[in-house]
This record gives structure tokens, C-alpha cells and sequence, in this order.
């Protein structure tokens, strides 16, 4: 499924998000493993650390970036290069929190089903348990490599 992501896709909402993010369990940034740790605790649900690693296991060789932020996410995410594209990753607490952010969002645009901003780059979305990924990228072979590394099962 390709999408679109608006850089301002959440200025123009007229409702008030600050009272629907209220209820929301506050949301940490995701967590990054320290320098020269190999593990990742083994929780099933979806950390940085598992995503680097299913994505390596892919062939997909991601190159970390700087965090990112979406104005209709209500969490931090990371990026990373992969290939010739662009991953963000947002890990929320649990599968019901990622289900609450999206709940009022256009899930073929990414962004709040209200706006009016235009999208300004491809994108697809990419769910699974905790995570929510959004992957900008023109290449649909790499599009499919990365779907299939993120959604083949949770991580063991």
C-alpha cells in the first residue's frame, strides 16, 4: 500500500489533539541499546534493537539517523537510511497505543483524515504489534524487503 506523508499534516486539524493525546499513556522515546551491547531483551514486542536486527538479517543494511517526529504521532521515532529510503520507526508502549494514535488518521495518507495539507512525498505504512513504520521510498522491491523483514512475525 503506498501513502503520502504532509510535513504539516497536523496543523490544519480543527480538533483539539491535546485533549485526545490526555488520555493517552504518556509515551517514552524509543530505546536504544548502548554502545557495544549486542543483546536485545527477547519481549516479543517490537524495540529499536529488533528492528536494526530484522532489518540487517534482510540484507537491508539500515544506517541510523537523527530521531524524527510526525505532528499527528504522539511519539518520538528514529530513522534510518535504508538504501536509497528513508525508515522511520515509532514504537509505542503496546499494540492498543499505536491503534489509539492512528484511530482518527487517514491510514492511506498518514495523516489526520481532516486535513486539507497535500501530501508532499510517496510513503508506506508499515504496523505491526507496537511498531508503526513509515517508509519513503520510490523502489518497490525495497518497499516489499522491508514489509516482509518487519511484518514476517514479532520478534522472538
Amino acid at each position: 500500500m503506498t501513502l503520502a506523508v504532509g510535513a504539516a499534516a497536523g496543523a490544519g486539524c480543527g480538533r483539539d489533539e491535546t485533549a485526545r493525546r490526555a488520555d493517552s499513556a504518556p509515551a517514552a522515546p524509543p530505546a536504544a541499546s548502548a554502545p557495544g551491547d549486542t543483546s536485545c531483551r527477547k519481549s516479543g514486542s517490537w524495540q529499536l534493537c529488533s528492528v536494526r536486527d530484522r532489518l540487517e538479517s534482510a540484507g537491508l543494511s539500515p544506517v541510523e539517523r537523527d530521531s524524527v517526529r510526525q505532528p499527528f504521532l504522539s511519539v518520538p521515532g528514529a530513522a534510518y537510511a535504508v538504501g536509497g529510503g528513508e525508515l522511520q520507526v515509532y514504537l509505542y508502549p503496546d499494540s492498543l497505543a499505536r491503534q489509539r494514535d492512528f484511530a482518527d488518521y487517514d491510514t492511506a495518507r498518514v495523516q489526520p483524515a481532516d486535513s486539507s495539507a497535500q501530501p508532499r512525498a510517496l510513503a508506506t505504512l508499515i504496523t505491526s504489534n507496537n511498531l508503526a513504520a513509515i517508509l519513503l521510498s520510490d523502489s518497490e522491491t525495497q518497499i516489499e524487503r522491508v514489509q516482509l523483514a518487519l511484518t514476517a512475525g514479532l520478534p522472538q
